[in-house]
Order: structure tokens, then sequence, then C-alpha cells
């Protein structure tokens, strides 16, 4: 799927401004930047982009000398603009620890060149605080702060503003605040960070939805209506289960951010997660992020544990 993602996007976003610059010879040798379009899929991964640029830059001398160094810009700032939305090749680990030290002692397990993404939740943040979000970014590790804002829109506007200045790289809201609110919270947390909007928690059932919440559709209807208006308030993507990710893209865009917990490796305890799925399954079904928690944070050797589940999601490739 990430594949067929950048192919769409040479086809529909570089080719027609390639076309203004060298029209005639572009024209002439499109089949030959297709087939280096073909060779180059194998390499799109962030940490391939060198041998991706060289393969690129064999291309376009063999196109249009006398214009490479145009292509040479068209091309690469595509490229690597589509490897920033390529799904991450890391699992995102969720930190649900009670201390500080906990903390701590869990990331010096991992060797100083692994860097990280994980996620700092309710319990982590509210017991430690914002340097938490501060510790973790200072051993050179991402952030998705998980804290579901769910507010009127004035009061989210303004917790976002604070967020935004703690260099989260990821953080999100309930889709349930509403267009107004969600727009608010993309206003007060600026373009840098990635706004994601929780559809239905991986905790709900169907029948737990139609009681509690009184909401008289399927799951599945729910969580769709919610990424359609997440959408359009001009968010990032949504967390959803896994099960909902090709329904979602299909609904919204293949560039939409499906992130995915409720990830469990095969035969590990699913816990009091109602909707879960592999990395391997969650891949090939479209996932751009996956959490997973309790089978790395409690493994024996969350380290062993952890590139096993990293290797599981990066072998789908």
């Amino acid at each position: 799927m990430a594949k067929q993602v950048i192919y769409d996007a040479v086809e529909t976003r570089a080719i027609d401004p390639v076309r203004t610059v060298v029209r005639t010879r572009f024209l002439r040798n499109l089949s030959v930047v297709k087939q280096s379009l073909e060779a180059l899929m194998q390499f799109e991964r962030r940490r391939e982009l060198r041998t991706a640029e060289t393969l690129m830059r064999q291309a376009t001398l063999v196109v249009c000398p006398r214009n490479r160094d145009i292509l040479m810009t068209h091309f690469l700032n595509l490229l690597k603009g589509y490897l920033d939305l390529m799904r991450e090749s890391r699992p995102v680990v969720a930190l649900d620890f009670p201390s500080f030290e906990a903390v701590k002692t869990f990331l010096n397990r991992f060797p100083q060149e692994e860097k990280l993404y994980v996620k700092i939740g309710m319990e982590l943040y509210y017991g430690v605080g914002p340097e938490i979000v501060s510790y973790v970014k200072s051993l050179g590790h991402s952030v998705f702060l998980d804290l579901k804002l769910h507010d009127i829109p004035n009061t989210v506007k303004s917790a976002m503003a604070v967020l935004a200045n703690l260099g989260v790289d990821m953080t999100n809201v309930h889709a349930a605040g509403g267009v107004e609110m969600m727009r608010a919270a993309r206003e007060g947390l600026g373009e840098g960070p990635k706004l994601i909007a929780v559809t239905q928690l991986t905790s709900t059932s169907q029948e737990q939805m139609q009681d509690f919440q009184n909401i008289q559709t399927s799951l599945e209807e729910s969580v769709l209506h919610y990424a359609k208006k997440t959408q359009e308030a001009g968010l990032d993507g949504v967390v959803c289960s896994a099960h909902e990710v090709a329904k979602i893209k299909a609904a919204t865009s293949k560039d939409f951010i499906c992130l995915t917990p409720g990830i469990r490796p095969a035969g590990a305890s699913v816990g009091d997660q109602k909707r879960v799925m592999t990395p391997a399954d969650a891949y090939r079904i479209g996932s751009d992020y996956i959490v997973v928690g309790r089978p790395i944070t409690q493994a024996e050797d969350p380290v062993t544990a952890y590139q096993a589940i990293k290797a599981e999601w990066n072998a789908q490739d």
C-alpha cells in the first residue's frame, strides 16, 4: 500500500510540474522514469534515502542530461516529502508507567543509538508532569502525547498551545468533541506536531457503544463518521482499530494517518482490548503507526520484545 501511495503521488503531483520544465524531452523518456521509479520502491524507508537519491540521479541522467538539476530538484523534493508521509518504521511504545524512575529504568535498557517513538499517556503525564516529555525528548526519542483532550473549543485551544511548547511530535483529542473543537485544537497546536483524533476506543464493543453512548449505528459506521469529521476539521488522522483502517482510508485519503493501538504479537494476551491485531496484519491492512504497550514494557526482556515486534512490522516491506 505504501508503495502505491508513492507511485500515485508521482503520477499526480510530479509529472505535471516537471512537464512544464522539460516537456518534450521528459515525455519522450517517460517510460524510463517510470521504470526507475519501480526500482526505487524497494528503497522507500527513510534510512534508504541516500540509495534512493543515487538511483534517481542515474535515472535523470538517462532522461535529460541538460536539465538534470531541475529534474533532480523536483523528484528529490517529492521523494523526501513522501518519505515523511510513509508509515512509521518503529512501533510506538506505550510508556504506561506510574513514575519517572520507572521510565528511566525502562529507557536505560535500550542502547543509546536506538531511538524510540514512545506514547506518554494520562497516568504518566498527570503523575510526573511536563518534565517527563522534556526528559524523553532530551534522549532523542519521539513523543506521542496521548491526553485525548475533550472540552469546549477555547479551553482545548489554550491547552494545545501549552503542549506545542513541549516539543511533542504528536498529540490527540476526542473526535466526539466536534469539528469546532478539533479546529480550535489545530489552531492552538500549530502546524508542527501531528494532531489526530480518537474515534472509538479499542476497548469499546458495539454493545457498549449502543447501550452507554446511545449511538444506534454499527461501531464501524460510528468510526467512519468520526474519521470523516476529523478530516473535515483539518487534522492529520485518527486513532482507530486496525480493523477499520482500510475503510477509513477509502473514505478519507491514502495519506490520512491511521494510528492503531490494540496491537499484540501472535499468541500474546489481549488484556482489556476488544479489537486487536498482530503487527504484520496491521501493516498489511494499511496502518501507519502501531502502538504496543504491555507486550514490550512487561516483557522479561523488553529490548528483545521490541526488536521482534519492530522486525515483524518492517518485514512486510
